[in-house]
């Protein structure tokens, strides 16, 4: 957490010195921190090195950071800040003074970069399976395709080449012996004795005499 704390009269801070202790006593010198000015004035800081507009100013130019070399440094700031803020009755913070705070550097930027390439190639691998089975399931389709107008040619070729079981081609296609025994049963019927006359019954006589 970045340390800070606000500078004015002492009847705003109360006790000056006792704040800054708190807030920076344990702090690692030099370090860098950013100046506020909240006075509706400029303010000329030679002890610091540094020139501040008021607060007012469009800029933002009231604001600045800077790099404290030592504990005293604050000290006399406190002090300063304190005589002016008295002198101008300026019952708030006048000036704030906050820790610039570092952030890590982030040494996981590899690691994303390390992920994003791990997904990429999980991708790529993904679509080159995704290709593989497909190209499958169309050689398979292509082979299903192709078997089934073979079988279908050999259907055809098999019904022209294949005798004619029906009876109605030529002759050579008759089952042997046929002819034989439909002689013998013709002659049969040949040889055969005529039929009896019917007798015609008297009744019949009588009428057509």
């Amino acid at each position: 957490m970045a340390r800070k704390i606000e500078l004015g009269s002492p009847s705003f801070v109360k006790v000056a010195i006792a704040s800054l202790i708190g807030a920076f006593a344990d702090a690692t010198y030099p370090v860098k921190v950013v100046i506020t000015n909240n006075m509706p004035r400029d303010i000329s800081l030679p002890d610091i090195g540094l020139f501040l507009r008021h607060v007012c100013n469009p800029d933002g130019e009231n604001r600045r950071e800077i790099e404290l070399q030592g504990f005293d440094q604050l000290q006399r700031l406190a002090s300063n800040i304190g005589q002016i803020s008295m002198l101008n009755d300026y019952q708030y913070a006048a000036m704030t003074v906050e820790e610039v705070v570092e952030e890590p550097e982030q040494d996981g930027d590899e690691e994303v970069e390390a992920k994003a390439k791990a997904e990429a190639e999980a991708e790529a691998t993904k679509m080159a399976e995704a290709a593989r089975v497909q190209a499958e399931l169309d050689a398979a389709e292509k082979a299903k395709a192709a078997a089934e107008a073979e079988s279908k040619t050999g259907d055809e070729s098999g019904t022209e080449n294949n005798p004619d079981l029906t009876g109605t081609g030529d002759e050579s296609t008759k089952i042997p012996g046929a002819d034989a025994a439909n002689g013998e049963s013709d002659a049969g019927k040949d040889a055969a004795p005529p039929a009896a006359p019917k007798k015609v019954s008297h009744a019949k006589k009588a009428k057509e005499g």
